[in-house]
Formats: structure tokens, sequence, C-alpha cells
């Protein structure tokens, strides 16, 4: 049996930004390696560029339960209620450790 190996060669034919906010929206044309080894027509793209970010799935022994957080998203507010029930997690600050990014967003989260 023969494993196919993954595609390695890219080509980024063009990049452009397309939102610069909160989150950034790039529009990417690029080519790719296909697995019988040429290379594919142009695909076009958009990726949403945001800082790194962190979530903590918070366990509490005493009461043997997971730890969940309500938040509000507009989201889900402009398809339901807009609140909903998720990890802790946000976005690292500049040069912020992952670690301590994710106690901040915890105590910050949970009080």
């Amino acid at each position: 049996m023969s494993v196919n190996k993954p595609p390695s060669k890219v080509e980024i034919l063009s990049e452009e930004r397309m939102l610069s906010a909160f989150i950034n929206v790039d529009s990417q044309t690029f080519r790719h390696e296909t697995f019988a080894g040429a290379m594919s027509e142009p695909v076009q793209r958009q990726i949403y560029r945001t800082r790194q970010a962190c979530a903590v799935l918070i366990y509490d022994t005493a009461i043997d339960r997971l730890i969940l957080v309500r938040q509000f998203r507009i989201q889900a507010y402009q398809s339901g209620q807009g609140w909903v029930i998720e990890l802790a997690a946000g976005m690292l600050d500049e040069g912020e450790d992952p670690a301590e990014a994710a106690v901040r967003e915890v105590a910050e989260e949970t009080g």
C-alpha cells in the first residue's frame, strides 16, 4: 500500500488587503501542487487574519463539572438571542505568553 505524499509546493500569485479592522481580510490567489505532482489551476480564497488566541477548558474537580462562560456575540444576536455558551477564550496581546493570556482570560471571563 502506498501513501501519497502531501503537496509541498505553493505559488502565491497575488494578495490584496480587502479589510483592515478588528479582523483583517486578505484575498489571495495561489496555485498548489496536487497529489499527482502537477500544479493546480489558480485558486482564490479570502483569509481572515486575527491575532493569536487562546482558549481554556476549565474543569472544577470539587463539583466534577466543566465550567463554561456565557458571552454576547453580535453574529448570534442577528440570528437568534445573542448569548452563547463557550470556553473562556481571547486574543493574546502583542508579545504576551499564551499561558499568561489564558490566566488573564479566565480571570476576566469568570470573575
